[in-house]
């Protein structure tokens, strides 16, 4: 059964199928009616096709069998100092 959604995973182009009761957290490469695809750590996984999932961003995505838990993770900027802040300024 394993091999048989991995192989499904392939045909649309990811190296794996997400697998019940596991996160995964990465950007998503694409979303669209045929599915999910995931850039994680151990390669591109196949999510279902779900709603509010937008290309380009990265979530958790959380496989319960039946549903799934959503995250978007936000990415954390902390505000860097200009360079042009500092420049002619006597100390």
């Amino acid at each position: 059964k394993r091999a048989a959604k991995d192989e499904k995973a392939k045909q649309h182009g990811a190296d794996l199928h997400a697998q019940q009761g596991k996160t995964y957290r990465g950007k998503i490469l694409r979303s669209d009616e045929n599915g999910i695809l995931q850039q994680t750590r151990d390669g591109i996984v196949y999510h279902p096709a779900m709603s509010d999932i937008e290309q380009g961003k990265s979530y958790n995505l959380e496989n319960n069998g039946n549903t799934y838990n959503v995250q978007p993770q936000y990415e954390i900027r902390k505000p860097n100092k200009s360079l042009d802040q500092d420049r002619g300024m006597d100390r």
